[in-house]
């Protein structure tokens, strides 16, 4: 059995603070929790519409090969975004926040 190792690719570059900064304030919805989390919240008329939310960024994140935290609560739902791979914020997760602000 022939085995091949997979050429893994080096993690996504962390932002530097003055960055993160920077691109927060062009950002609307979103902020800063930490220094390593993008972190929004949004409400809803109903549950159904939250679940309709958090499934659309699910697919969004998962077509990005991207992580994010999803968490529901009644008719909110919250959202955070990093990249453990680089151990805080990159320029993944502002484009994927972005895509998120658009399709929300």
């Amino acid at each position: 059995m022939e085995t091949t190792e997979e050429a893994s690719e080096p993690p996504p570059e962390r932002l530097a603070a003055e960055e993160v900064l920077a691109r927060l304030q062009e950002l609307p919805g979103w902020e800063l929790q930490g220094r390593t989390t993008l972190w929004r919240r949004g409400s809803y008329s109903t549950v159904l519409e939250a679940v309709m939310a958090a499934a659309i960024v699910a697919f969004t994140a998962v077509t990005r090969q991207h992580p994010v935290g999803i968490r529901l609560n009644n008719n909110f739902l919250y959202l955070s975004l990093t990249t453990p791979a680089a151990g805080g914020l990159t320029a993944e997760d502002f484009d994927l926040a972005w895509i998120v602000n658009l399709v929300l």
